[in-house]
């Protein structure tokens, strides 16, 4: 894999030109994992530095690997959406059903201060 690093770097809010170069390389004898190690030359800084590498290496439209297409992943879809949709409604649904038990001890609690308001108020 190969990867990039812009040549400027920020360091303390000033643009500064920075230098990568391979430090070790590391080959595997198990097939085609290999690791690399990159060193990146900085100049000594106060409050942060920061380096932008460049993704765009990573990513790619093309469909190259060991991942098999030609399975279907519409269970997965389908699995989720009912799951999610069922722990959706059951939240909904608890929510709801709290939201009324306390708007119903609400009541009752201020019939019964009432109650007893009238009680003291008529001895």
């Amino acid at each position: 894999m190969v990867s990039r690093y812009l040549s400027i770097a920020e360091v303390d809010r000033h643009p500064i030109s920075i230098k990568t170069q391979e430090v070790s390389f590391n080959g595997s004898s198990s097939g085609s994992a290999k690791s690399q190690f990159i060193g990146i030359s900085l100049p000594w800084f106060g409050q942060y530095s920061m380096i932008d590498p460049d993704f765009s290496i990573f990513v790619s439209s093309k469909a190259t690997g060991n991942c098999d297409s030609s399975k279907p992943v519409e269970w997965k879809i389908i699995t989720g959406v009912v799951v999610g949709g069922s722990v959706f409604i059951a939240l909904a649904i608890t929510t709801i059903a709290v939201a009324k038990r306390n708007h119903w001890m609400a009541k009752a609690k201020a019939n019964i201060k009432s109650f007893k308001l009238k009680k003291v108020s008529n001895n």
